[in-house]
């Protein structure tokens, strides 16, 4: 059994019988009360995140989540099908919901890290920094440079993303998952 005094961020409980990750632990004392743990908490089934206020005394089991690589086939009907890095016949498919935003920057045979609750697959994620070459890009001018200007480009699986003016066709971009956002040119 855990204590909301002995969940740090990172940690993993289950709360209402579904495994929650915690993001944020603060822990207020009330005056003549006793310690209430404020946390923001996130459910790894359904990827919402909460705030939720816990007593001192309050008891959590912890969960026991495993994780495997999987990798990214292709999409069909709103359905994204994958196979198991260890073995290619083992293929399934999750939905929108267990991958998140990081769906647009899927793209055939790259790989991901799946997180298995009671042996089955509850959500997926990428890498927090990934490289994807740019396919389509308006030519470069002479614009204002001094506050750092950006124009459109198109990657490889048809995402569209904010780049610096000098980003052209062909080039290879560093990515960040979480944010969406133009890292870095790859230099090969």
């Amino acid at each position: 059994m855990l204590t909301p005094g002995e969940l740090k961020s990172g940690d993993t409980f289950l709360y209402k019988k579904d495994p929650f990750e915690v993001i944020e632990v603060k822990h207020l004392h009330m005056g003549r009360g006793g310690a209430v743990f404020q946390m923001k908490i996130k459910n790894l089934k359904t990827n919402k995140t909460l705030r939720q206020n816990f007593k001192s005394s309050d008891n959590f089991d912890q969960a026991f989540i495993s994780q495997k690589t999987i990798e990214y086939i292709y999409c069909h009907r709103d359905k994204y099908w994958f196979q198991e890095s260890k073995d290619k016949t083992k293929r399934f498919n999750l939905s929108y919901e267990k991958i998140g935003e990081n769906t647009k920057f899927l793209k055939q045979g790259m790989r991901l890290n799946a997180f298995v609750f009671e042996e089955k697959i509850i959500s997926a994620s990428l890498e927090l920094k990934i490289n994807l070459k740019v396919v389509q890009a308006p030519p470069d001018f002479r614009g204002n440079t001094a506050e750092g200007g950006s124009k459109i480009v198109v990657l490889e699986n048809n995402t569209e993303i904010k780049t610096p003016f000098f980003i052209k066709e062909g080039d290879i971009i560093k990515i960040n998952t979480k944010t969406g956002k133009y890292i870095e040119r790859v230099k090969e």
